[in-house]
């Protein structure tokens, strides 16, 4: 009976990853983001752009102005 509850069990969680892992691939293919990387994505860029000047002795990539 252990067995039968242990190969269940595990086999759901199989199947629940490989549902949550093929739904990410097709919004990934069809160019469509997680609400929650959309949300983190935007809160970055807009710290980003309340970032101080950098300092004159230390070089930070992507900073300069072009």
């Amino acid at each position: 009976m252990k067995t039968m509850k242990r190969l269940l069990v595990i086999t759901s969680v199989v199947i629940a990853g490989s549902m949550l892992y093929l739904w990410g691939n097709r919004d990934g293919r069809e160019g469509r983001q997680s609400r929650l990387i959309g949300e983190a994505m935007a809160a970055e860029s807009s710290a980003a752009s309340d970032k101080a000047t950098p300092q004159h002795d230390v070089y930070y990539p992507g900073t300069e102005a072009l």
